[in-house]
């Protein structure tokens, strides 16, 4: 199967593991990514590419309503060769339930006939002492599947990150009108947030 994301994005890569129709759960599956530009293997452990396959582990997904969905967030910014657009990912558990999936990804501008109208989700993030703090994660996931004016729809399991800049600063570009989950790991923020139909807000003011 072949995806295609837009350069520099994070994507959930996703295995299911079924056993007489039902999911298994409490396993420890993993994906090995190959970079084709070079052939080089991705090691989530420290983000580098090195020439020996890394088995990297796949997290459960939800035990409780998705039993036997497994995944990983493959971050494609961490990726600094020039050019490099494409990669093979090989999702196996090798105990328990055995299991075997291919998948094959590439990342670069996404066509579209009208652009999707986008609202800027701002914010800052200081410790305790007010200092900013660099390279904290914000995120946003999707929820549940929502169509646009057009009646477009843009599926669930996709992830909008960004990181703060050295002054605590995040830009977090989501769909005006659509439902997310918004997180800030740093500071303890998770809720479902409405999307305003404004061209920027602060995350404090959803």
């Amino acid at each position: 199967m072949q995806s295609r994301y837009s350069r520099g994005s994070v994507v959930r890569i996703f295995l299911d593991i079924i056993a007489a129709g039902a999911g298994v759960i409490s396993l420890n599956p993993t994906t090995a990514i190959q970079r084709k530009a070079d052939g080089m293997w991705f090691n989530v452990a420290d983000g580098l590419w090195v020439s020996t396959k890394v088995e990297n582990p796949m997290t459960q997904t939800d035990s409780v309503n998705l039993p036997g969905r497994y995944h990983f967030d493959f971050d494609q910014s961490l990726d600094l060769l020039s050019g490099s657009s494409e990669y093979s990912f090989k999702k196996s558990s090798a105990s328990g339930t055995l299991a075997l999936e291919y998948e094959d990804a590439s990342f670069g501008q996404l066509a579209a006939a009208a652009g999707m109208e986008l609202c800027s989700i701002q914010g800052a993030i200081f410790d305790p002492q007010g200092a900013a703090v660099n390279n904290e994660l914000a995120r946003a996931t999707l929820v549940p599947i929502y169509k646009d004016t057009l009646g477009r729809a843009i599926q669930s399991n996709r992830i909008v990150a960004t990181y703060t800049n050295e002054l605590g600063d995040f830009d977090l570009p989501l769909i005006r009108g659509a439902t997310f989950r918004l997180e800030i790991p740093a500071i303890g923020y998770d809720r479902k947030i409405v999307v305003p139909d404004l061209a920027s807000v602060l995350f404090s003011d959803l």
